[in-house]
């Protein structure tokens, strides 16, 4: 199976699709908010799955902006979706800085891949599933990520990584809880830039922590220089090393 297929088997199997939604922790979730709206699939690029190193990148929850742009839409339609609004994006916020930093991670592997082109080479996935459409796309509340963590792992080994990046401690909190460190990528390496490897789908995975975009202290805000060969580098050496 395809890894849309592995995928859309699993949020059926588990009530999370966004056109067959069952969940059982939608009322506790939901709670008075009349805004809710139900689960967001991943959105998985059209060359995601040929491409190495596949990348993944596990942010927050779907914020109200992805939530009106995506809302109760399947993997396949996100597909068309994301692509065709990508070239009119903002230059800014999260979206862009999710490109740019896709681009510089890949453009040693895709030659002349640019911001536009980038998004049909990588997946992006939340820590929480649904969305509670607060003002101004704030964070939802806690109790979104407390049922949806255990949703996460199985997403993972599904989506079956090379290289993931997650935005924002709660979704380095699930890899946390989910996925025990194996060793530092690079003897030496200053420790605040967050490199580890952990071990999905029997594969040795490189995962990068950031802030999260829209953060002031972000590395995709700022587009801190300084550390854009170190991280295109890192990936680069673990390729080579590890597929």
């Amino acid at each position: 199976m395809t890894v849309i297929q592995k995928l859309r088997h699993y949020y059926n199997q588990n009530g999370i699709a966004a056109n067959y939604f069952t969940c059982t922790h939608y009322a506790n979730c939901r709670g008075k908010n009349k805004s809710f709206k139900k689960a967001r699939e991943a959105y998985v690029g059209r060359y995601y799955e040929n491409t190495c190193p596949r990348l993944l990148f596990l942010s927050l929850d779907p914020g109200s902006d992805g939530e009106r742009r995506n809302a109760s839409r399947g993997m396949k339609q996100l597909q068309k979706d994301i692509e065709k609004w990508t070239p009119n994006a903002p230059k800014k916020g999260h979206w862009h800085w999710t490109l740019m930093l896709a681009v510089e991670l890949l453009q040693s592997f895709i030659p002349g891949i640019t911001r536009d082109s980038v998004v049909k080479y990588f997946a992006h996935t939340n820590s929480a599933k649904c969305c509670q459409n607060k003002r101004h796309g704030a964070e939802a509340d806690s109790r979104l990520f407390k049922y949806c963590i255990s949703f996460v792992p199985d997403e993972l080994e599904r989506l079956a990584p090379d290289v993931i990046i997650t935005q924002g401690d709660k979704a380095k909190r699930v890899l946390q809880l989910a996925y025990q460190d194996t060793g530092e990528v690079i003897p030496g390496r200053r420790k605040s830039w967050n490199t580890k490897l952990v071990p999905i789908s029997g594969q040795t995975v490189l995962w990068i922590h950031t802030y999260h975009p829209t953060q002031p202290q972000s590395f995709f805000k700022k587009y801190d220089w300084t550390r854009r060969g170190y991280y295109s580098n890192l990936v680069l050496s673990f390729v080579n090393e590890y597929r």
